[in-house]
């Protein structure tokens, strides 16, 4: 069966509009967040975990989960892995040193939730001054 009819189908079963869904693989890899559009423009969203890395990191290991489950609530990273945001990072750094986007921690009690994190994920309707800048966006 494809991606769409499970999907669909245990929407169906759960008596629910949105499923959110977590894998852990058993192999090497980064965690991630994915979106994957049907046929017909549905949109399933879902995290990838790699078991290795957990085990790994055990101290990080709900950091990194939690990071990853904000993705599917609109969170954007802080870091930049590519290059292609680097001032945002810096502005993060200064603004949101222990935003969970930005940073893991040891304790998952100890990250933050950074007033832009909070608005990316519907916390707040306010768009933190700070970040509505050209070098937030670059």
């Amino acid at each position: 069966s494809s991606p769409d009819e499970m999907d669909s189908s245990l929407k169906k079963e759960m008596n629910v509009n949105k499923i959110a869904y977590l894998f852990v693989l058993n192999k090497e890899g980064r965690s991630y967040k994915y979106s994957y559009v049907t046929d017909d423009s549905k949109k399933i969203e879902f995290c990838v975990f790699f078991d290795d890395t957990i085990k790994a990191n055990a101290n990080t290991c709900c950091s990194t989960i939690s990071h990853e489950i904000l993705h599917l609530f609109g969170a954007e990273d802080f870091y930049d892995p590519y290059g292609e945001m680097p001032q945002r990072e810096k502005l993060a750094e200064q603004l949101y040193p222990d935003d969970i986007m930005l940073t893991l921690v040891n304790n998952v009690n100890d990250a933050e939730i950074g007033a832009y994190t909070a608005y990316a994920i519907g916390w707040t309707d306010i768009l933190p001054e700070e970040c509505d800048t050209e070098n937030w966006w670059n």
